[in-house]
């Protein structure tokens, strides 16, 4: 039993030790850069999607609390990952930022990711113009979703 209530203290310190040094990569900073010049397209998304719900004022973006996702990165794939494994992996993972935009009595939150080049399986889906679309994003950091 002292095991198991051990092992649950550590475990939670190793993880948010893990995730500062993540946190604290340098080489997020060019993309913050990038992030934080989107600024204006980030507040007309967030305001863009309160008027679809009827509700209406500016909100104001906190990049400071904004967050990376690493996308498609299974961990658990192996028994073990070497540091640099995981750096590897995270390196080559499409990267999610999630900004924060607050209102008056509200939170909205926007994904702002780099647009993927245009997959195979949509060539036939898509129209010229939705296909012109995706092609002028790719590799450009955008917002995405609230």
């Amino acid at each position: 039993m002292k095991k198991i209530a051990a092992a649950l203290c550590v475990v939670p310190l190793f993880l948010s030790l893990n995730l500062i040094s993540v946190s604290a990569d340098p080489s997020a900073e060019n993309s913050v850069n990038e992030i934080t010049a989107l600024e204006q397209e980030i507040l007309d998304f967030a305001d863009q999607c309160r008027e679809e719900e009827n509700v209406s004022g500016s909100g104001t973006a906190d990049f400071s609390k904004a967050y990376r996702i690493y996308a498609d990165m299974d961990l658990f794939a192996g028994e073990s990952l070497s540091r640099e494994e995981y750096k590897e992996m995270e390196a080559s993972a499409p990267v999610v930022w999630v900004v924060p935009v607050y209102y008056e009595n509200d939170t909205c939150f926007v994904e702002v990711s780099k647009g993927l080049p245009l997959s195979q399986d949509l060539e036939n889906t898509l129209t010229e113009e939705e296909k012109q679309e995706i092609r002028s994003r790719e590799g450009k950091w955008t917002a995405a979703a609230p």
